[in-house]
């Protein structure tokens, strides 16, 4: 108004409108607060963006504090400060009862010079620690990897207001607008057609895996329940190979801090410059992006206005949807593809921590095995010494008349499962022994308390052999139908 006082009015706007201009707004306040340009987020500030708007469970001063954003944090530092002198000013109940007379006059005065200090000291009380200007190695990082993807966010949509331009031009073409956006329009839905094919090929495969993965862990017991458990996002990130570099950063950072003069100080500062040197290339990349998007939003705005004006506004609305429908199949594939990863994964950490353990179990039996080896050898000593004194009997039988009675000649004893001696003279282990032990490879057995595994690799040989849900089959069927000439019309899928 004329007292200079800046006056917020509601725009009659779509939601879905507003809930875009919000999003873009926040988008770029983290990105400023990320790069710690305090200018920029002055300008959006200014513009009506709202400093105390919630942005995942946090406002805009909260996440400079978390990204280390000093400038940004000393420009939203007043507005800290007099939403807790609000707060003050509603809670007055919250005084507690041991202050000091002087204290409790200056509220009851409402001094606000007195007042400013203390919510700047509240302020100060957030930030526990404060690293570094500079910032550490996990720091650098974070921050490399937000401006990587916000560059990635900012050029899918360069590309796609890059081809909504150029659908725009084509319409605009005196001629051959129609034919081009006929081809436009042609191609959408080939590589529609083609994701759709994809999207089929990887839900099967992935169905495949989960099928191995709940096979295997119905087969491995409650190591299997516990890996399957885990969250899939562990095992896309590639956390252990994170975390063993953060564990080796962290022990060079505790030796530097410690003042040890060691090659890793040089290691962690080059890495630093490195790292700084990516950070600068890719703001630099997020500046031309952002140009190239304000020019072509521009030069947008004109040609829609154009193509409304002629009343050819259908043609857009067919391409954005096939478009739509292009990113959708995208989500989709990259989350069944993602699942694949995960179980597959965890297949593989599951096989790990089984084979130790099957070698255990087999260790475990080769040792129950050499201690029951020596009560059998002492079991057929006196076996065929009983046998020997048995022979000698008969022996004296039959030297006896034959008018003795029969009844007194005695048969030898069947020897069953008896021992083979080498050539060594060294005594084998029974065959029931080894099937007992385990150690037989005729009959597997497997011990009472202890959960069979069973390696999946015989069904995949049986999916190979069956072949009905494999997608490579699919495929090859798909493309025979496709490729059948009038000679060889029909074909039959079993």
């Amino acid at each position: 108004d004329d007292a200079g006082n800046r006056i917020i009015k509601p725009v009659d706007m779509a939601p879905s409108k507003r809930e875009g201009i919000r999003h873009a707004f926040t988008a770029e306040a983290l990105r400023s607060i990320g790069s710690d340009e305090a200018e920029r987020l002055k300008q959006l500030v200014n513009s009506g963006m709202p400093a105390t708007i919630d942005i995942g469970g946090n406002d805009l001063y909260g996440w400079a504090v978390e990204m280390g954003a000093l400038q940004c944090e000393e420009f939203l530092r007043p507005v800290e400060a007099a939403k807790y002198d609000e707060t003050d000013n509603e809670n007055p109940s919250n005084t507690p009862e041991s202050e000091t007379p002087s204290t409790s006059t200056n509220e009851d005065e409402h001094d606000t010079s007195s007042k400013q200090p203390e919510a700047n000291k509240n302020v100060s009380s957030f930030v526990v620690h404060r690293p570094d200007n500079e910032g550490t190695i996990p720091q650098l990082k974070n921050r490399l990897d937000e401006l990587d993807s916000l560059s990635v966010s900012l050029s899918v949509c360069l590309d796609n207001l890059a081809e909504e331009v150029s659908v725009c031009h084509g319409l605009l073409l005196m001629g051959g607008g129609a034919s081009a956006l006929a081809s436009h329009v042609r191609s959408l839905r080939d590589s529609k057609e083609q994701k759709l094919i994809e999207l089929e090929d990887a839900q099967f495969e992935c169905l495949d895996v989960e099928r191995e993965l709940t096979d295997l862990v119905n087969s491995t017991g409650d190591i299997g329940k516990e890996i399957s458990k885990m969250a899939n996002t562990n095992f896309l990130t590639g956390d252990s190979d994170s975390n063993d570099r953060r564990f080796n950063t962290g022990t060079s950072m505790s030796e530097t801090e410690r003042g040890d003069d060691s090659p890793g100080e040089k290691e962690v500062e080059a890495e630093k410059l490195n790292i700084k040197a990516q950070i600068a290339a890719s703001e630099h990349k997020i500046r031309k992006l952002r140009a190239s998007i304000m020019d072509l939003s521009e030069e947008n705005t004109r040609d829609l206005k154009e193509v409304e004006r002629r009343g050819l506004e259908g043609g857009i609305n067919l391409v954005r949807g096939l478009r739509e429908e292009l990113r959708d199949l995208d989500f989709h594939l990259s989350e069944a593809r993602s699942m694949k990863t995960a179980c597959k994964a965890k297949i593989s950490m599951i096989l790990a921590r089984v084979q130790p353990q099957e070698y255990k179990r087999a260790n475990g039996r080769s040792e129950a095995a050499s201690a029951t080896e020596k009560p059998e050898v002492d079991s057929y000593e006196r076996s065929q010494g009983n046998n020997s004194r048995a022979v000698s009997d008969e022996t004296a039988n039959q030297k006896r008349p034959a008018g003795t009675s029969t009844s007194q000649t005695t048969l030898a004893p069947v020897q069953q499962n008896k021992p083979t001696e080498g050539q060594d003279g060294s005594k084998k282990i029974l065959n029931s022994t080894k099937i007992e032990t385990g150690d037989s490879r005729a009959i597997a057995i497997i011990q009472p308390g202890n959960k069979g595994f069973f390696t999946v690799d015989l069904w995949e040989v049986l999916l190979r052999i069956i072949g009905f849900e494999r997608a490579a089959n699919r495929r090859s069927v798909q493309n025979a139908t496709r490729s059948t000439s009038t000679s060889r019309s029909n074909v039959m899928t079993v």
